[in-house]
């Protein structure tokens, strides 16, 4: 063969298994792997913040005090808290139901079926944590913690400063029973956050039935 002219550009055709497509194959998966940690990332943030603005929403129906200032709050309100989280699509559940049941034959296609799945298995998880690994909310004993937890306005950016634990029913009316018995809050709380350190993951969660548009897909 004649040799190539000079600065003349040659194709050359790399063969699959050479070390050099092996290296370009490595680094698209490296970056596939990224970009989809981040997406999940990204995707758990927003439903947390989704959750964590439910429960500053409706904190006022199960404070003892209307007083915007309270830093305190009782395990057993905390507890309140959960059940009404726990029961936020109740309604929607049964207005789905009153419409299917509205002509209902064996021909009727069901409506917003996957709507109803959804929920309803977000409500079977939910449930199934706060009575084992606990849900995840804001560290509500901790007093500058919650006073910033309360003006936070539901930004995803600021998020990152809010410390956040896991608390399951257990634990919640143990801390309860705690300060019947007249010992400190805080230190109950700081004794049960040592002993379950080990529960709190920083995994993804499966994304929770807040909107339509996350559940349908």
């Amino acid at each position: 063969k004649h040799a190539p002219a000079k600065g003349a550009v040659r194709d050359k055709a790399l063969h699959p298994s050479s070390r050099k497509v092996k290296k370009i194959q490595r680094n698209e998966i490296h970056r596939y792997n990224v970009d989809s940690k981040q997406k999940v990332g990204a995707q758990r943030l927003v439903v947390l913040a989704e959750q964590l603005a439910w429960f500053r929403d409706n904190l006022p129906m199960v404070q003892e005090t209307e007083d915007d200032q309270t830093l305190t709050i009782s395990p057993d309100a905390v507890i309140e808290l959960v059940e009404g989280f726990l029961a936020r699509f109740d309604d929607e559940l049964e207005q789905i139901e009153l419409k299917n049941s509205i002509g209902a034959g064996k021909s009727k296609r069901k409506l917003h079926s996957s709507r109803q799945d959804a929920i309803e298995f977000t409500k079977k998880r939910e449930k199934e944590d706060f009575e084992g690994c606990g849900v995840e909310m804001p560290d509500w004993f901790d007093q500058e913690n919650f006073k910033y937890f309360k003006s936070w306005e539901g930004e995803v950016k600021y998020l990152q400063n809010i410390k956040v634990r896991r608390f399951n029913r257990s634990q919640l009316q143990e801390l309860s029973a705690a300060l019947k018995a007249g010992e400190s809050l805080r230190a109950s709380t700081d004794v049960n956050n040592s002993n379950s350190k080990s529960q709190i993951s920083s995994d993804a969660k499966q994304p929770s039935a807040t909107t339509d548009e996350a559940m349908e897909t």
